[in-house]
């Protein structure tokens, strides 16, 4: 049941992938110090991190809505999740 209504998802809403951004650009620094003559020295370095961009699937949320519909309309409920029992 649970299989039918992920099929029927997948086909109602195909994968759709785009580029997009996964992390920004940044600058990472680093900071190293030193004990020199009894006194403290540091030095900073500084890094470019450029911008990476990845394929993202943007009918993921569509298509988990179509999921659960399905779900619903064949009596399924989300009532939560259990805990997880430690024995």
């Amino acid at each position: 049941m649970v299989e039918a209504c992920r099929n029927e998802a997948a086909m109602a809403v195909p994968p759709k992938f785009v580029w997009q951004m996964t992390s920004p650009a940044r600058i990472e620094r680093d900071r190293d110090c030193w004990r020199d003559r009894g006194q403290e020295r540091c030095r900073v370095t500084e890094r470019y991190r450029a911008a990476q961009y990845s394929q993202v699937d943007i009918n993921n949320g569509p298509r988990e809505g179509w999921r659960r519909s399905c779900m619903a309309e064949r009596g399924f409920t989300f009532q939560g999740y259990r805990p997880l029992r430690l024995e």
